[in-house]
């Protein structure tokens, strides 16, 4: 998969979709989203009230990527909870900030 290339300035939109083990879509009780700069650090968090959602299992996120934005390899850190059987899953999805 090709790295996703961004600018300061641009708006990235990102789907996360949500499947049980049988690969059936399902809305989780919570969805929480740490946006993570090159140095580790949190710029910000996002939670279910911030996405779209979509249909069953999928939301959409768009984030302003600021225009003071460090260059380098972001994260998205997203994780879900589901409250029947405690069951939690967190995922990464990374993206590049670059200079034009």
């Amino acid at each position: 998969m090709a790295k996703q290339r961004y600018y300061r300035g641009d708006t990235l939109g990102k789907v996360f979709t949500f499947k049980n083990e049988s690969g059936n879509l399902f809305d989780p009780t919570t969805i929480s989203i740490a946006i993570k700069k090159p140095d580790g650090t949190t710029a910000t968090t996002k939670t279910m009230a911030d996405l779209t959602k979509t249909g069953t299992g999928t939301y959409k996120l768009l984030y302003n990527i600021p225009s003071d934005a460090p260059y380098g390899m972001w994260k998205f850190a997203a994780t879900a909870t589901y409250s029947v059987g405690n069951l939690q899953n967190t995922e990464e999805f990374t993206f590049i900030v670059e200079s034009e």
